[in-house]
């Protein structure tokens, strides 16, 4: 089964003098990383950004005069085209949102989730995590997203 290793190991994890600082540790990360996505996103008017208390991810919205721009992000190859292409033929102009997380991965190899069709929202925006733990990465993926959308 595939929880019986977790269950094992569970208990001895949480009763580990370390555990607490980790998860102090853990916190902490998770908070420098919001700041910063909210510090780069918010620069632009096109995105409202939720900034998260305490998870590891982050929400974004769409602006309305967003959404009424014509959405065409290249993709980075003629291949990685020809497959965006074939997706996106699938999906209707209505899911600005899918349309934008599926054009942002073919264009720059940054996965988000579209939140209207991710997380059954009725707001059009995406959300990321908060995970990666390379600094110049984490801000390479929050510039990558902030040049698509302006």
């Amino acid at each position: 089964c595939a929880t019986t290793l977790p269950q094992s190991v569970l208990p001895k994890i949480l009763s580990d003098d370390r555990y607490t600082q980790h998860l102090e540790v853990r916190r902490k990360q998770y908070e420098k990383r919001a700041d910063e996505a909210v510090a780069i996103l918010s620069q632009n008017p096109n995105l409202q950004v939720v900034k998260p208390k305490g998870a590891f991810y982050l929400s974004v919205a769409f602006t309305e005069e967003f959404m009424k721009k014509p959405l065409t992000i290249a993709a980075a190859n003629a291949e990685a085209q020809q497959l965006l292409d074939a997706e996106l033929s699938d999906i209707p102009e209505s899911a600005f949102d899918k349309r934008f997380c599926y054009q942002l991965l073919a264009s720059t190899g940054v996965c988000i989730v579209p939140l209207s069709t991710g997380f059954n929202s009725h707001v059009q925006g995406f959300r990321m995590t908060l995970l990666e733990s390379d600094d110049q990465t984490f801000k390479d993926i929050l510039q990558k997203i902030l040049a698509a959308t302006s």
